[in-house]
């Protein structure tokens, strides 16, 4: 029988169920402080949130994050905007279980080129969104409402990978002595922490650089919620 050649063939890769998991690390409310994935308080913030690989395993393969939100707790009722947010996500290599010291805003490190080349699908999924949240008075006082919708491209995960996601925004609404603003939820923390979380913020600009060098913040830990398709 003569040989037959397959021209143009195709492999298919198994779809993906389109699915959301939440991450939660803890359910306080950080009342007391500004610090969370955004910043409702201040004019100008930065955060990052390494999940580790353990947390995810229900994300499959190859799925296509399109959409994240934040957990919050707030009673009052109004329209708090995030302008001018940048977002980056990528994944990285299950040896790895903190980032690097001198992180910076767009994932990359100052000094760990190791770091640098291992991470992977390294992606700005928005540039410069403008979000809101409203909060109403039939919402319930603890929500997923905040939600961050991709505006440039989604993200692939790569399985077996932890995730590491940065915002990068000002809301351009602080208000002095003004508290009113939704707080995330999620975990307190005490004593020396692996570097999984990195915050902070500022009452005026210019809005930090891609290349700012992040504060490394032990004391808190958001709720995520990761959307894929």
């Amino acid at each position: 029988m003569p040989c037959v050649l397959l021209q143009n063939s195709t492999i298919l890769k198994p779809a993906v169920s389109a699915g959301d998991l939440q991450v939660i690390y803890g359910n306080v409310n950080n009342s007391p402080l500004y610090e969370g994935l955004v910043d409702y308080y201040y004019e100008y913030h930065y955060s990052g949130l390494f999940i580790d690989h353990s947390l995810i395993t229900a994300i499959p393969n190859g799925a296509s994050i399109y959409k994240v939100a934040i957990n919050v707790e707030h009673t009052g009722t109004g329209t708090y905007p995030e302008k001018d947010v940048d977002i980056y996500m990528a994944n990285v290599p299950n040896t790895y279980s903190e980032f690097p010291l001198n992180l910076r805003v767009n994932l990359t490190s100052v000094t760990d080129t190791a770091w640098n080349n291992d991470l992977l699908n390294v992606t700005q999924v928005s540039t410069l969104a403008n979000y809101s949240y409203t909060q109403v008075t039939s919402d319930p006082t603890i929500n997923w409402k905040p939600e961050f919708a991709f505006n440039t491209t989604n993200f692939t995960h790569t399985a077996g990978n932890n995730i590491l996601i940065m915002f990068n925004g000002g809301d351009g609404t602080y208000v002095f002595n003004s508290s009113s603003n939704p707080k995330h939820r999620g975990q307190t923390l005490s004593g020396t922490q692996p570097r999984l979380w990195a915050f902070q913020n500022k009452i005026s600009g210019p809005r930090y650089a891609p290349t700012q060098v992040v504060n490394i913040d032990g004391t808190f830990r958001p709720n995520i919620q990761l959307f894929w398709n």
